[in-house]
């Protein structure tokens, strides 16, 4: 979940605003849904976990990250919106919402008072963890997408350029010469394009390892539930 949201975080806004030509503020703004979402799953987590086993409702938050992740993936396209974005961004946020406070619940609960500092280490290093590799991951599958796209451009500009030996990145960018307007539609709708398609990429890594944890959750050891039982007219407690 830390990926996801560490992810999240990063490709969301450098859409919003690369993309979408959105300011600071409205970006800001297209991620409060994620934020409500947690906030207010957080503040029923306790009423969940009373009736339901923790490998359940971590599997719940997963199946919610996960749809919302698929929907993000399905949505974007050249004419996609920031209100397009919301119903996805909501969705992560509600299973980052129901994860984040049980699973803290399910570490701790394994871990005697001794080992609670320890346990209270490894599970922020993973938080850390989690998210820099969700940020360094996602960013990169959108800076190979960039260069991906300004190289399908150079290619169409100069159908000679595989007998060409081009030497540093300064070169690419200087074959951008466009000759009239229609050009420059066509080369800016090529790169919108594989913006798109690095940002489906993005959410299907992410979608991956949602599921990833969806599997792991559900390893996760049943409780022993107290229950009454009546012996002979006499309540047993077991």
């Amino acid at each position: 979940m830390n990926f996801t949201i560490g992810g999240v975080l990063f490709v969301i806004p450098v859409y919003v605003q690369a993309e979408l030509g959105a300011d600071p503020l409205t970006t800001g703004l297209t991620l409060i849904p994620m934020s409500v979402a947690i906030f207010i799953m957080s503040s029923l987590a306790g009423k969940l976990s009373t009736r339901i086993q923790p490998r359940y409702i971590l599997a719940i938050g997963a199946i919610a990250g996960i749809i919302g992740s698929i929907y993000l993936t399905l949505i974007f396209n050249p004419y996609t919106t920031i209100i397009d974005l919301i119903p996805g961004i909501f969705l992560l946020g509600v299973g980052m919402g129901i994860v984040f406070p049980h699973s803290a619940n399910v570490i701790f609960s394994v871990a005697r008072r001794d080992q609670q500092p320890d346990a209270s280490g490894i599970m922020n290093t993973g938080i850390n963890l989690g998210s820099s590799l969700g940020t360094a991951v996602l960013g990169l599958i959108l800076i190979l997408g960039g260069f991906s796209g300004m190289g399908l451009i150079y290619s169409q500009q100069s159908p000679t350029t595989s007998q060409e030996h081009i030497t540093g990145v300064h070169n690419l960018f200087e074959k951008f010469e466009f000759e009239n307007p229609r050009d420059v539609d066509e080369n800016q709708r090529m790169l919108s394009s594989q913006k798109v398609n690095s940002m489906k990429n993005s959410f299907n890594v992410i979608t991956f390892v949602l599921i990833i944890s969806l599997i792991i959750s559900l390893f996760i050891p049943l409780e022993k539930v107290k229950r009454k039982q009546s012996i002979g007219g006499v309540s047993s407690h077991i």
